[in-house]
């Protein structure tokens, strides 16, 4: 089975091969959301939510977000956080 991994978690705290089994696979797109909210307080819409109700939504799941123990990329000013966005959004031609 193929496992989606999370770029941020590469880019921070590396990867092992004995790693791949704790991810999930590809086609869990819910889980995938789930890990980026939790670890990264990155809030992500799911399908048929508007903005605004993923960010009530996320909010209440994720209290600690925004405050002294925030995770996201721009409350770690991690300059790895940064590479991985700049990786993800080149765009790249044959």
């Amino acid at each position: 089975m193929d496992h989606w991994v999370c770029s941020y978690c590469i880019a921070t705290k590396g990867l092992k091969g004995s790693d791949l089994d704790k991810w999930p696979s590809m086609d869990d797109r819910e889980a995938q959301c789930q890990h980026i909210e939790r670890e990264h307080h990155i809030p992500v819409v799911r399908k048929g939510e508007t903005s605004a109700q993923c960010l009530k939504r996320f909010r209440r799941e994720q209290p600690e977000a925004g405050g002294p123990h925030c995770k996201c990329p721009g409350c770690q000013r991690d300059g790895r956080y940064s590479l991985v966005d700049k990786f993800r959004n080149l765009k790249v031609t044959p």
